[in-house]
């Protein structure tokens, strides 16, 4: 479950700048979209209460922009850990649908935080397991 540490893993390893589409393996790029942590910001989007969370830029030519609240981190997180440890489309689907409907790309950007954060580990596609 979310605690004080898996907060702090986020805190550490996510910042401004970041491009969340860079495996940080191998270094190389994984989607051309360029999904990149624009700033720290309150999130206020989808009723999100000015939650603390993450702006990101979805898509360089459009710059189109999704707001990620840490309730959403957090809610999204705790899902995977009563579904077998395993985050994929399906938690995000369920708990964010307008989101997801709107920007498909919530379930990637969700993971990839996860995945620069040390959190999971990438086993296919759209799916992650937790450590």
């Amino acid at each position: 479950m979310w605690t004080q540490q898996t907060l702090n893993q986020i805190n550490q390893h996510i910042k401004d700048g970041l491009n969340i589409d860079t495996n940080q393996n191998i270094g190389c790029i994984l989607n051309s979209n360029g999904r990149i942590i624009l700033s720290i910001c309150n999130c206020n989007n989808y009723n999100y209460n000015n939650s603390r969370g993450f702006s990101v830029l979805i898509g360089k030519k459009s710059g189109t922009k999704i707001q990620i609240p840490m309730t959403m981190l957090e809610n999204c997180y705790n899902a995977a850990c009563n579904n077998n440890n395993i985050y994929n489309k399906t938690i995000i689907e369920n708990l964010y649908p307008r989101q997801v409907n709107t920007h498909g790309c919530y379930v990637h950007v969700v993971g990839m935080i996860f995945y620069h954060a040390r959190l999971v580990r990438q086993i296919n596609g759209g799916n992650y397991i937790l450590f």
